[in-house]
Order: structure tokens, then sequence, then C-alpha cells
């Protein structure tokens, strides 16, 4: 990339990953300047889908987490202005943030997840009590990025109100059964898998 490509750095937002979402951009953004990128901060609020600003840049880099930045919404505005920017398509964004579609879906592809009961609305979510066996499980909001609103849960007596604070983030939610090990993170640019990394 020629050093004239102008780059708009997005972050903030307004999920619950704000503070989170802050540090990586302005990280982002001062690692570009000093690569000598021509760099423009935007705080991105909620008037951002009517608003033009922003859009004057060569190609955007989304540092934004959770709603609107994970889950295809800033992508939307982005392809619609036919903005490049990092990252994975809106189609794909959607997908990947909804942790039920995209268990879902690897399952359907051959792709061993573990056992798990979802549920939407918090009747049908809190009607999980009953249904949910075999303990340790996760508890986690479907559509949330990072860890908030996740418990792991490992008696039952604890499930009540696991499902409740999940419920303060999304209406839909993912009990699994809890597989206790280490985390390991491999990004992919097209094809090309980018070195292993333990969380």
């Amino acid at each position: 990339m020629s050093e004239k490509v102008r780059v708009n750095v997005f972050y903030g937002g307004f999920s619950s990953e704000r503070s989170v979402s802050l540090e990586t951009g302005r990280n982002v953004g001062n690692a570009l300047k000093k690569l000598g990128y021509p760099v423009k901060f935007v705080d991105v609020n909620r008037d951002f889908p009517d608003s033009p600003y922003g859009l004057d840049c060569d190609v955007a880099f989304i540092a934004l987490h959770g709603e609107f930045g994970e889950d295809g919404g800033i992508q939307d505005v982005l392809e619609s202005a036919d903005v490049p920017f990092t990252g994975s398509s809106a189609a794909a964004s959607r997908l990947a943030l909804n942790k039920v579609q995209a268990q879902r879906l690897f399952s359907f592809n051959g792709i061993p997840v573990p056992p798990s009961h979802s549920a939407r609305g918090r009747e049908e979510v809190m009607a999980l009590v009953r249904k949910v066996q075999g303990y340790p499980v996760i508890v986690k909001p479907a559509r949330e990025g990072s860890t908030y609103g996740i418990s792991v849960v490992r008696r039952c007596e604890q499930l009540r109100s696991a499902l409740e604070r999940a419920l303060e983030f999304d209406e839909l939610v993912l009990v699994e059964k809890f597989i206790e090990g280490r985390e390991f993170t491999v990004g992919l640019v097209g094809s090309r898998a980018l070195p292993v990394l333990e969380s």
C-alpha cells in the first residue's frame, strides 16, 4: 500500500465493549501513523448510519467490538458506500457473531461442537432450568462479544442466576457443555493462516 492511502479508524461505538474498542482504535491508529499513513479517527455513535462523516477514506480499519462492530452493522454501511474495510463481509460478520447460528453451521460442516441448548425470550430462556443436565455448563448471550454476560455453571442451583445475567445482554441465550482447556486463536487472511496465538 502507498503512504498516500488514507485510513479511517472506526472505533468507540455503543456496545458494552466501547472502552476496549477505544483502546484498540488508538493503538491501531498510532501504529499506522508511525508507518506513514494519513489516519483519521472516527468515534462511531448511534447516528452513524444516517451521517456522511467518516467515509472520506481509501480504506476503513474496523476497531469496533460487539454491536454494530462485529455483527455486520458497520460492514453494511461501508459496503453500501463502496469503502474497502478490514475483516469479514457484512454477511459473514452477522453469522459469526451469532453463536447459535455459527454453532449450527459448524455442526452441519462436520466440525465438532459441544452439546447445547438455546432459547429466545425470557420465558423460553428461563425454561432451560428444567432442560439442562450434565454440569458444568457455560451460559452465553448469543450475540455479545468478549466475555460479557458469560457464566460457568457448576451446579444446577447456579443456572437461574446465570441465565438472568445473560438476558441482560441478549434475548437469545446459548447454554453449552463446559469444556475446560487452553484457548487458541488462528487469524486468516484470505486462505493464509496466521501464526497461532494462545489467549
